[in-house]
């Protein structure tokens, strides 16, 4: 790693880019409780090690367990909600359609900031944001802690955290199927599990075993539907499905 270093410091140098050493930190990625410690040095300056690092406002803990970081946006969400209860009120105040505006505008995105990154954390790291969300839909209803969750969800026309991140897996999984899209060349194969936990990449084989069956992924893949009756090799079945289909 050292070494690396000493070709970064030289490449560094010789392009005229300084290193800030001051923000420069080192740590150990690994799933043991034992301590490492890093003797690097950059810039001949010591490099100090740290176990929470703070990358482009995301924590990063060693164990890629994402707590540290989900637990501050959870405060930061928190520390928003007591607007939306000046706002709130029964006879006076906005209206839930203004409510649902400013949580989706200021309460949600600092939830979601950087759930590409983090969104391999377990639910029992992922359920204290969801709490924040049925805590502000109880706001924009008026509803009491009793009330179902799935209630507030239907009222306030709000999808789980959860879901939303399903849904973009999805939606992107789908995008890079198609030949032609940019991403393709670059998600030829899926990245591999994080540690020891499963990541997301369970929605992406899904698709993939879906991509298996008799039916073109794509338009501009399907042949001719007389081609396919001629070839006589499809049962009465399936050339039914692919008639349907067709229409």
């Amino acid at each position: 790693m050292q070494e690396a270093l000493n070709i970064t410091s030289k490449w560094a140098t010789d392009w005229c880019v300084t290193v800030n050493s001051p923000k420069t930190v080192a740590t150990c990625f690994f799933l043991s409780n034992s301590k490492e410690t890093l003797q690097l040095t950059i810039n001949n300056q010591a490099i100090p090690q740290e176990d929470i690092p703070t990358y482009l406002g995301i924590k990063l803990d060693k164990k890629l367990t994402w707590n540290p970081h989900i637990k501050e946006a959870e405060r930061r969400a928190t520390r928003r909600l007591p607007i939306m209860k000046k706002l709130a009120g029964t006879k006076w105040g906005a209206s839930s359609n203004i409510l649902r505006q400013v949580y989706t505008g200021t309460v949600r995105p600092v939830m979601e900031y950087g759930a590409a990154a983090w969104a391999t954390a377990a639910k029992s790291n992922t359920s204290r944001l969801n709490k924040v969300q049925n805590a502000s839909m109880r706001i924009i209803t008026g509803g009491l802690k009793t009330t179902p969750i799935h209630a507030l969800e239907a009222t306030t026309r709000l999808p789980s955290l959860d879901q939303r991140k399903e849904r973009v897996i999805v939606q992107y999984e789908k995008l890079q199927r198609l030949p032609s899209h940019p991403t393709q060349q670059h998600t030829q194969q899926l990245t591999k599990n994080r540690l020891k936990r499963s990541s997301f990449n369970h929605l992406a084989k899904q698709l993939e075993r879906t991509q298996t069956s008799f039916l073109p992924r794509t338009p501009e893949e399907q042949e001719p539907l007389q081609d396919r009756l001629k070839s006589g090799t499809a049962s009465s079945a399936r050339c039914s499905l692919l008639l349907t289909c067709q229409e």
